[in-house]
């Protein structure tokens, strides 16, 4: 079962980099992706340049596989499906 658990907080992260030439030309393209990622759940966290680069970096709440010790239906008895 796969479950969020506050007190168990795992995170995944993505980076999204982003020309400093085309964060200027693509405007509205680079920040329809932001927003898309924003509706993913990503949460932008810091926005740093890099040389002539912009990275975007972004966090999200993982799922982790927690062992709740109920066994499903299915499972025989030692909880394995």
């Amino acid at each position: 079962m796969v479950e969020l658990h506050p007190e168990r907080t795992a995170w995944e992260y993505w980076c999204l980099a982003v020309s400093n030439e085309d964060a200027l030309k693509f405007k509205d393209r680079h920040w329809a992706e932001v927003q898309k990622l924003g509706r993913e759940g990503w949460e932008l966290v810091s926005v740093y340049r890099r040389g002539d680069w912009i990275d975007y970096a972004f966090k999200r709440q993982a799922p982790i596989e927690i062992n709740t010790g109920v066994p499903r239906a299915g499972d025989d008895e030692d909880g394995h499906a």
